[in-house]
């Protein structure tokens, strides 16, 4: 028996469905008001309850052999800020306590790159899982992620078998949730709401399949050690080459003013005070102008080592995504490649 925490978010319900085609039963814990679109599936049972409920727990962690730990809060705005410690830290705590108590054989923790940090000062700015960081954030989200590293070395200290999965930034077609980040971005430019790109677009960013992320967490359950982590990325890829592509394969042009970084810091806590003062949608914070800063670059060389790891190369991801926002109407076509 399988439980999937957050297993109604973008990479979630991608990972449900695929433990759903193994034949065994798949239980998921989801809130009340949580989108369960597509799950609807053999083998899926859904468990009304969250996991800062320990009831609501232990009663989803019944009979469970293997529980994948995928729930976080991703959210980059809250007005309450101490939910991220709440959820991310405190809950996970209780969640891993509660499933040793169940006599769970395995837990695979999805995880971030964010627990590593920016890799701009590691060699050929890539880093791997061995990068020792700076203690400093730029959100909640990526402290909060770090932290629970050290949660997860404590219950492994104690006994419990956990391995955790380090993804890069997820792309593929899926729901357009906060995590769904880079098809976001697409759709900002495809609106006309990018007017530039932080230090013309030339940061690194490790992109992955949703495919390859799903298969990643397979590959960990099977052959991952315990107590490790691996990172399960792909291509490193400065974003201004990823919008370039993008226009290649009908998409909109790439904006072709360069933002000081200093004007970033300056849009993104004016944007987060009108978010503070309205309510507003807005596209900047100071910790989305903060991460523009940063490489974001990892090596995945100990998951293919290690695991057997492999991952689609990002032009073949992007066109995959390009055909479903047309698909979608979110991309209008436009007579194809130019």
């Amino acid at each position: 028996m399988f439980l999937v925490t957050g297993g109604t978010g973008f990479f979630g319900k991608t990972l449900v469905r695929a433990l759903a085609q193994r034949g065994e039963p798949v239980r998921v814990l989801a809130r009340a008001n949580s989108d369960v679109s597509g799950l609807d599936v053999k083998n899926v049972t859904l468990v009304r309850g969250s996991i800062e409920d320990r009831a609501s727990m232990e009663q989803a962690l019944r009979g469970v052999d293997v529980l994948f730990h995928s729930a976080a809060v991703v959210k980059e705005l809250v007005k309450d800020r101490s939910i991220f410690d709440a959820i991310n830290v405190a809950a996970f705590d209780s969640v891993l306590d509660l499933a040793g108590q169940a006599g769970v054989k395995r837990v695979v923790y999805t995880s971030s790159f964010f627990a590593l940090g920016p890799s701009d000062r590691a060699p050929a700015r890539i880093a791997d899982e061995s990068w020792q960081r700076e203690p400093r954030y730029c959100t909640d989200y990526e402290r909060t992620k770090y932290l629970a590293e050290a949660v997860v070395q404590k219950h492994v200290a104690s006994g419990l078998d956990v391995v955790s999965v380090l993804p890069g930034f997820i792309f593929g077609p899926g729901d357009m949730t906060e995590g769904n980040l880079i098809t976001r971005t697409l759709l900002d430019l495809e609106q006309g709401r990018l007017p530039g790109l932080p230090g013309g677009g030339r940061k690194l960013w490790c992109l992955v399949s949703t495919e390859d992320v799903k298969q990643g967490h397979l590959l960990a359950l099977e052959k991952g050690k315990k107590g490790a982590r691996y990172l399960i990325g792909g291509d490193n890829v400065a974003i201004i080459d990823l919008l370039r592509e993008y226009h290649r394969l009908g998409g909109s042009r790439p904006p072709r003013l360069s933002l000081p970084f200093f004007v970033v810091d300056v849009g993104g806590a004016l944007e987060e005070l009108r978010w503070k003062l309205t309510g507003a949608n807005v596209m900047l914070s100071k910790g989305k102008a903060c991460a523009a800063r940063h490489d974001w670059a990892y090596s995945s060389e100990r998951a293919r080592k290690e695991l057997g790891y492999t991952w689609t190369p990002w032009q073949e991801v992007l066109a995959r995504t390009v055909a479903w926002m047309k698909d979608k109407g979110l991309l209008k076509a436009r007579g194809g490649a130019r």
